[in-house]
This record gives C-alpha cells, structure tokens and sequence, in this order.
C-alpha cells in the first residue's frame, strides 16, 4: 500500500510540472524572435517575451516570424511587465522584413491561442509566397489573433498588402483570424488588398485604424474580400468600429470592396477613401449580402460614418441593400440619394443625425432613427427637421464645443415632432443614471417654430425654451423631471400648450408677454410653481389640473401671476 500511495504522489508531481507554461525572452535567452519561437513547445501556450537590444530603442529584428503550428503569445514585454519610462507601445519593436518576403507567418493551423502582440512589422513582401500575397502578415488557413500592432510599408506584390487571409474552399471551417486594435497604414498592392485581402475565409476585424493603403491596378485600397462558389457557414465576417479612412484603388476599384462576402459592417468610420481616376468609382462596392445595418441580424441601426468617398459612397451590384441608420454627413435625402449609385438598385439608406458628425441641417431633414447627440445640433433658419413616431434623441451630458457645456437642439427653422399613443418621441439624457440638467433642452430661436405632439422631454434643464418671436405647439406630451423649467415661454408669436402632463421641475410652465392658451393639462410636483405668469394679458387658461409634491398634494403656488 506505502509503494502505490509513493508512486501517486511522484506521477501527480510530473503532471503539475508538465502543465507550467513556459517563458522564453529574446534576447536574453534567445537572440532572435524566430529562435524564441523555435524553442518553445509544440503543444502548449507558451510566451515569447520580446525586448531591446542592448537598450537600443527602437530595437529592430530584422527576420521573418513563423510560429510553426504553435499556439503561443509572442508579445512585446511592454505589454506584459510594467518597465520604467516604457508604457506599452509597438514603437519599441521593429520586426524588418528587408523587402524579400513576408514579416509573419501564421500557415499551420494556428487558432485564437496563437497570438501576435505589440510590434511594428514593416517592409515586408508577398512576392515570394506561392500566390504572391501578405507582405506585412501571411494567414493560410490559420485562425490567429494579431491585436495592438502597427503594420506599415509592406507589399502585396498581388493581394494583401498589410494581411492577407486565405482559407481552403473545400473546407467547412473556415478560418477566422481576429484582427483587433492595429494601425494598418501605408502598404500596398498591386490587385487587391491595399490594407487587408480575404477569401475563403470569416474574419474579425474591429477597432483598428485602416489608413493611407493603396491598390495599384485593382479593387479594395482598404479592404477586399471574396467567398466566392458558394460557401457557407454559420457565422459572418464581422467589420465593426474601425477607422477606414483615405484609402484609394489607383484605377477602377473601390477602397472597400465585397464579392460574394457575406459580411456585417457597423460603427466604422469610412470616409475619403478615393479613386483618383476614376469619374464612376465608389468608396464601397458590394452586393447585397453586405449588411450595413444591425450586426447581429435583429432590427436596428448601422452606426457607420459613411462621407466623402469617391465619386458614390456605396455601389451596390444587388437589391435590397441594408444601410439603414448611418451617418451620412447630411439629412437631406437627395443628398444621400446622389451618394449612392444609381445602378445599386433599392438600398434602405434611413440616416441618422448625430451632431458629433452632422452639427446642422441644413436642408429639409427627415429623420427617423434613434439619434445620439453630442454637441449642439441646429436647424438652419428657413429649414425643417422632421422626426418620425417611436423614435430618441439623447443627449451627451456634456457638449465640450458649446458656449454653456450642455448639449441642446437648437431651432431657427422648423422642428415637427410628431409622436402617437403608442410611438412616442423622446428627448432625454443620454447618461446610464440621468438626472435632472443633464442637457439644455429644445431651444427655439426667433422666427422658428416647434411642434410637439406625442413626445417625452425630460432631465433637461429647460424642456422647452420658447424664445421671443417663437412659435410653440405641445399636444399630448410629458414634459418631466427638467432641472428649473418644464417649458419657458418668452414674447413667442402664440404658444399652445395642451392635454399634456408637465412635472417635476422648479416651474412647470413659465410665460412672459405671451399670448398662450394653457388648457387640459396635469401639473404636479413642480417645486415652487405650477403656472408663472408675467404680465399676462391675453392668455387663456382653462381646465388644468395643477397639485403639489405628489398629485393630492394641494400646491401653495398653483398659479401666480408676476
């Protein structure tokens, strides 16, 4: 019994050490990356730890990586060790591909443990793999994770200037590397693929910046992918919150171009991508399979910044493209009309305003998205914002250009809020615990009118501020839990306010020289006044129902008239 219990005990023990993870550093241990690589364990999920050369900073490797089927990290040790006066940066580590092949290698099977992290890979070249593509980064049936890298100045010779990803067309699994956190600038190809090309393969690429890549003689500056001959899988390539900015195909190409890619693109930046030669050339090229809108296949909008791409923003070679709720630098239909190929076919394109990218309409705006505001949006005099039913507009709690730091809608034109009983429109803060004074509120300038009718305007500091010279309709609305006033009225040209529910401010209603008609309405819960009058002449109040802290509650200033 003493020798089996022995022997347990010792079999225990080479297990525990045989399940440590190891840590090879270059260039104490080993001079080189590929060295470092080399030495670590077929099967396993070792660390490469990656630093200066003699304190020499930066530090460039001048060799090409192959992690050789392993699922290793091979990381930057600034992204793993706090070191004095290095915060975590790819500047530090310089892998050199010396212009005769690719930087790195993921062409065994790797999966998501195999990780590339904190380098800047440059000068690398395609011309020397068997179809000529990857010059920064070569992927081939390979699902790796490349996060927090900079990769620039390298070739695709034909395709994949920075990363190129190839999976095999008769496979069922297709690879699917993530491509998380990079700056992708200034590299090249000569067909497709300036930044990144894929086919045959489900990538996710998210928050990186896509900047400055070229195509020389073909499509796709940015970004080109093709799954072509059918293939099918059960999930999609995921193109979600990059920056795609400045890309250009020399000729007839797009800076973003899709075969028969059945991709999700949201909350990207895509704008100034260019073909400079090129009358009919478009910033996206896709069919319709490419959804621009919901990524996650429910109802909702795409949250893209699509702008001032080649001649079109999107040309589309299907029917029925899903674009809705971008942002499209402008709420003027035609406008987004005209930026959109007219031989696309029916593209659903439902814009939204946001005034961090639209910070005025300037032309009649139908809107009718959820919209996110984080500055002062304005309506130009002489124009008209209409919002359809069932529809938000939250406001930022700060607005940093503004002269008051809060956000507000400002009107000198026209704003037509037209809700229903079951559709209502929202004004509200856009904070996760709102308050009270959150935003300013909806401001209207003189000669502007605003019609409410159905709506929800709460935790602002003044709901509603209806200017001298003003005109204001409120039908049917709850106007709610403002900071000082639930609706300010000054010398406006009439104000109605009726059937509507004003609570939960200092004054529910403050008007001054107005000619107003109050009537039908419940006011409770305003702190100090109900109703405030100033010289009051002309105005009609009739059939309100106005109580104190709670709807029982008797208010002792119900109605005063200054």
């Amino acid at each position: 019994m003493k020798k089996c219990f022995g022997t347990l005990i010792i079999n225990l023990i080479v297990i525990n050490i045989a399940t440590v993870n190891a840590l090879v550093r270059v260039p104490e241990d080993q001079r080189s990356i590929q060295r470092g690589i080399d030495n670590t364990r077929p099967v396993g999920y070792d660390t490469v730890s990656v630093w200066l050369k003699d304190d020499s900073n930066p530090t460039y490797y001048r060799e090409h990586i192959n992690f050789r089927g392993k699922n290793i990290l091979v990381v930057n040790r600034s992204y793993i060790e706090n070191i004095q006066y290095f915060p975590s940066s790819p500047d530090y580590i310089i892998v050199d591909g010396g212009f005769d092949s690719s930087g790195v290698y993921f062409t065994s099977g790797e999966d998501s443990f195999a990780i590339l992290r904190g380098f800047t890979i440059q000068n690398g070249t395609g011309e020397n793999n068997a179809n000529t593509e990857g010059g920064g980064i070569l992927c081939v049936q390979s699902s790796p994770k490349i996060e927090d890298n900079i990769v620039t100045d390298n070739w695709g010779a034909m395709r994949g200037g920075c990363i190129a990803i190839r999976g095999d067309e008769n496979s069922y699994e297709l690879p699917r590397p993530i491509i998380f956190g990079n700056v992708i600038r200034d590299n090249g190809a000569y067909e497709s693929g300036g930044g990144i090309f894929y086919t045959f393969a489900k990538p996710i690429i998210t928050n990186n910046e896509i900047v400055n890549n070229y195509c020389e003689n073909g499509v796709g500056g940015g970004i080109s992918g093709s799954n072509d001959y059918n293939v099918y899988t059960s999930y999609k390539t995921l193109i979600i919150s990059n920056r795609i900015d400045s890309n250009y195909a020399e000729n007839s190409g797009r800076a973003l171009a899709f075969g028969e890619s059945d991709a999700i693109i949201r909350n990207n930046l895509i704008r100034h991508n260019n073909q400079p030669n090129s009358a009919n050339s478009a910033g996206i090229g896709c069919p319709s399979t490419v959804d621009f809108g919901d990524a996650y296949g429910a109802t909702g909008p795409g949250y893209n910044w699509i702008e001032d791409n080649g001649s079109y923003d999107i040309s589309s070679s299907g029917e029925g493209l899903l674009a809705e709720g971008n942002y499209w630098g402008t709420l003027n239909t035609p406008d987004i009309r005209n930026r959109i190929n007219p031989y696309s076919g029916s593209i659903d394109f439902d814009p939204i305003a946001a005034s961090d990218r639209i910070t005025s309409v300037n032309n009649y705006g139908q809107c009718s998205t959820n919209v996110i505001v984080t500055g002062d949006l304005t309506v130009g005099q002489g124009k008209t914002l209409t919002i359809a039913p069932g529809n938000t507009f939250s406001f930022a709690t700060t607005d940093d250009y503004g002269d008051d730091g809060l956000c507000e809608l400002i009107v000198n034109g026209e704003l037509t809020a037209d809700g229903n009983v079951t559709k209502k429109i929202s004004f509200t803060s856009f904070a996760s615990s709102p308050q009270a004074g959150d935003w300013y509120g909806v401001t209207l300038e003189s000669g502007s009118t605003g019609n409410f009718d159905n709506c929800i305007i709460q935790y602002a500091y003044s709901g509603i501020d209806a200017t001298e010279g003003s005109g204001l309709v409120v039908d049917s609305s709850t106007i709610e839990y403002n900071q000082v006033y639930g609706i300010k009225i000054g010398a406006a040209n009439s104000a109605e306010i009726r059937r509507s529910e004003i609570n939960s401010s200092i004054y529910g209603i403050y008007s001054n020289q107005t000619n107003s008609q109050i009537e039908d309405n419940e006011l409770w819960g305003n702190s100090r006044y109900g109703i405030i009058l100033i010289n009051a002449n002309g105005n009609g109040i009739a059939r309100n129902r106005i109580c104190g802290s709670t709807e029982t509650d008797a208010s002792l200033y119900g109605i005063d008239l200054g």
